[in-house]
């Protein structure tokens, strides 16, 4: 595109609006491309740096929580690894102060790492684990009522395991159905792109068509 837009200049016609908007995309990100990788490196680091902090990191995966489309994949997962977890830790008769400890730390998702840390302590103080999770929205009813049975008849173990099994299969499920829409979307995106770039290089030859019929 470039040698052919070059000779197409030299014969003093006027390039077509979206070529020259390609070309001039182009240009900018041949000369100054260095900056934007510093730019990249920089926002990474700060982001890293960031995240480090509380706060900002139970922000941020409460934000993932939200998203509309990836949220409740989101949600489901972290659902069913700390379910997971505990489940396994508490079948392998390790102390269940030390067990939800444990899986704050390997959620991967500050808001349910905090709800876990709140069910450990509200066990500290001889409470309920249920208690501090029907506080937190972002656990649904059905984990609540079923960690509560648990506590109640015993079987805390067997329940967390139930909720790990049910939160796992619902995470393939929702992945199988999401997989078919961004397919579609990326083929979208991808389609708009490669039709602006062959747009800027077939509008100078109707162009050129253009002024030599006249």
């Amino acid at each position: 595109i470039p040698n052919f837009v070059k000779n197409l200049s030299r014969s003093g016609r006027e390039l077509p609006a979206m070529t020259k908007l390609v070309m001039s995309v182009s240009a900018h990100l041949v000369q100054y491309w260095h900056w934007y990788l510093i730019a990249l490196v920089l926002l990474f680091i700060s982001a890293r740096l960031a995240l480090k902090k509380d706060r900002v990191r139970y922000s941020f995966d409460l934000l993932k929580l939200q998203l509309p489309l990836f949220g409740p994949l989101f949600q489901k997962a972290a659902l069913a690894r700390c379910s997971r977890t505990v489940a396994t830790l508490l079948q392998s008769a390790v102390p269940t102060l030390q067990v939800f400890t444990v899986a704050a730390n390997v959620v991967g998702n500050e808001v349910y790492a905090r709800a876990l840390r709140g069910a450990r302590d509200s066990l500290r103080e001889g409470s309920l684990i249920s208690v501090p999770l029907r506080q937190e929205k972002m656990f649904p009813p059905l984990v609540t009522q079923m960690v509560a049975i648990g506590e109640q008849t015993g079987q805390l173990d067997r329940m967390f395991s139930k909720i790990a099994d049910f939160y796992e299969a619902d995470v393939e499920t929702t992945v199988d159905k999401l997989r078919p829409m961004i397919e579609p979307l990326m083929i979208l995106i991808l389609s708009v792109v490669v039709g602006v770039i062959i747009t800027a290089a077939i509008a100078p030859i109707f162009e050129m068509y253009r002024s030599v019929k006249n």
